[in-house]
């Protein structure tokens, strides 16, 4: 968990939002500008730039043998600067067959940044008081 906390401190400081922007605490490939057109304007009025932040957790890899791709996303927010993975988050896993031969690194930056998208449309779409749930210490 130190480990997870440490990267997504290095992420959020290396994403760094302009006023108004969101501040993405990213572990996985996907970057801020790959998902700020999805944040609404009701999720902002409930969740302001300035006191949270996105939780992006996200990979795809593949298995060659097969000829598969698998991504998964998990997003959420939290308050900003505390780097905490949410306790209520909406997570995607998706496959796709793919041709070995055609499969590179920006196939697999698309991919993983359209699970990132799926789930972050999945948390828009909710009631924005549904979508931060605090921990209880």
């Amino acid at each position: 968990m130190k480990r997870l906390i440490a990267l997504c401190t290095l992420a959020s400081s290396l994403n760094l939002a302009s006023a108004g922007e969101f501040v993405i605490a990213s572990y996985g490939n996907v970057q801020a500008k790959d998902v700020q057109d999805l944040v609404t304007d009701g999720f902002t009025a409930r969740f302001p730039a300035d006191a949270w932040e996105i939780f992006i957790y996200s990979t795809a890899f593949t298995m060659k043998r097969r000829g598969q791709a698998i991504c998964h996303a998990v997003v959420g927010v939290a308050p900003r600067r505390t780097y905490q993975f949410p306790r209520h988050h909406f997570s995607i896993t998706r496959t796709a067959t793919i041709k070995l031969e055609q499969w590179n690194d920006t196939e697999a930056l698309a991919f993983e940044t359209g699970c990132v998208r799926s789930a972050i449309i999945n948390m828009m779409d909710i009631d924005p008081n549904d979508v931060h749930h605090p921990y209880k210490f």
